[in-house]
């Protein structure tokens, strides 16, 4: 499995070589590694879109492999058995511009989103996406793997706030794609297809968004109760004229203590309006939660960034992450069905829900053993409700394995269609393999 010295050494050389032709905004900076398999690879810190171009055009002519990553806050798809390179674009941290007027940002990929957003919150705008996520997790590496929050039911995922990029192709081609305003309509809207991909199709250097003006006012109000009554809510809600902003199930021993009373789940109603359209919304909620004998708490402005802050960080502290996509109808019966299944067992997982668009994310502790007794479960409740299930987040060590035991979800057509995709853009394989509905890896397209 490893690689002899010499060529490791080769590799070292060469790429030092190269770094040291360059200024220093358009630097290199190389170091060898080992990784999990005693193989021998090389991190890569590329400072500008140009470095980037040199390392594949390299990559290339070499027939390295590369894997593209940020911050390295989410790892879903390296494999240290077949990486020659790990391209380290987290550098890239500009923002190149940047137009309040027109509400759009164009920022490098390696920039936190943490600090987008403290750029734009300065005008009154945000970029409408919070998910559970490490502070430091990069804007080009959440969307690559389409990690989405809550706000998901109102402002919509990355590829419905992503208007251009900017990508290093695996031939070393640096393509625009998209624009730099909103309405733009020439051509194929090229850009949604960095969404998820994992770095599989082209390394992301820059991206422009839309943004959003940041709420007048915001609140949530907390629903608890059994599942058989926050079910009958969530129905409710749903059926009603209510526009939520985040539409939150919620149910785990740990998230237990983020609400007052004692109830085994919850629902979190957010609202992005003005001060009297939340009281609206919450003497809706009231009303339902006298009629169904549940609690309700309405937090408001800050206390109720508070929570939300509390409840990120909670989720954001568990390693190993699935993900369900089934019918919203069916969302409530698979979380109570998990629910029990861990005080059986006596696996603890955390569960949270965006009812309206059917996505359920399971969070358990750092174990082997508890994350296959997890993914057996949910391969079953997916078998039995026909969804599909993903691993999103586990520990190097064995997240090869556990991917493995996930079922394939796509049709052989649906399959065919990727490796020509693969093949199109990347046909010497020098990027990563494009990630499968399961979890899985495509296997090799030529």
């Amino acid at each position: 499995m490893g690689q002899h010295p010499d060529e490791v050494l080769e590799k070292i050389s060469l790429l030092q070589k190269t770094a040291a032709h360059f200024l220093e905004n358009t630097g290199i900076t190389v170091e060898e590694r080992a990784g999990m398999y005693n193989n021998q690879y090389l991190h890569v810190k590329a400072h500008s879109p140009e470095a980037v171009v040199s390392v594949m055009n390299l990559a290339g002519e070499k027939g390295w492999r590369v894997h593209p990553c940020g911050a390295g806050t989410i790892w879903p798809m390296l494999d240290d058995d077949s990486m020659d390179i790990l391209l380290d674009v987290s550098p890239l941290q500009q923002c190149i511009e940047y137009s309040p007027a027109d509400m759009v940002i164009t920022v490098q990929s390696g920039m936190s989103l943490q600090c987008l957003q403290n750029i734009v919150h300065e005008q009154g705008q945000h970029l409408p996406v919070y998910p559970v996520c490490h502070p430091g997790a990069t804007v080009g590496g959440l969307l690559a793997a389409n990690h989405n929050g809550p706000e998901r039911v109102l402002y919509g995922t990355w590829r419905d706030l992503l208007i251009g990029a900017r990508v290093v192709m695996a031939n070393g081609e640096l393509l625009r794609t998209g624009g730099k305003v909103v309405k733009n309509v020439a051509g194929y809207d090229m850009s949604k297809l960095w969404v998820g991909s994992y770095g599989s199709l082209g390394i992301l250097t820059e991206c422009t968004f839309k943004l959003r003006p940041l709420p007048l006012y915001h609140s949530v109000c907390l629903l608890t109760g059994d599942f058989m009554k926050i079910s009958e809510a969530s129905s409710l809600i749903r059926d009603s004229s209510l526009i939520p902003s985040t539409f939150e199930w919620m149910s785990g021993d740990e998230l237990n203590n983020l609400w007052d009373t004692p109830a085994p789940t919850a629902l979190a109603i957010g609202c992005h309006e003005n001060q009297l359209s939340a009281e609206y919304q919450a003497d809706f909620l009231r009303q339902i939660c006298r009629q169904l004998g549940i609690q309700i708490s309405v937090l408001h402005g800050q206390e109720a960034d508070e929570w939300w802050q509390q409840y990120r960080q909670l989720l954001a502290s568990y390693p190993i992450l699935l993900q369900i996509q089934a019918k919203p109808t069916t969302l409530p019966e698979i979380q109570k069905t998990l629910h029990n299944w861990s005080h059986v067992t006596g696996c603890p997982i955390e569960q949270s829900a965006s009812q309206p668009v059917g996505v359920l994310r399971i969070y358990t502790k750092p174990t082997e053993i508890n994350a296959r007794l997890l993914i057996a479960e949910a391969v079953r409740l997916t078998r039995q409700y026909s969804a599909t299930l993903q691993l999103l987040s586990a520990p190097l060590a064995w997240r090869s394995s556990l991917l493995r035991e996930l079922p394939t979800y796509l049709h052989p057509v649906e399959q065919q269609l990727m490796k020509s995709l693969k093949q199109s853009f990347d046909p010497n394989e020098i990027l990563p393999q494009l990630p499968i509905l399961g979890g899985g890896l495509l296997e090799s397209a030529i």
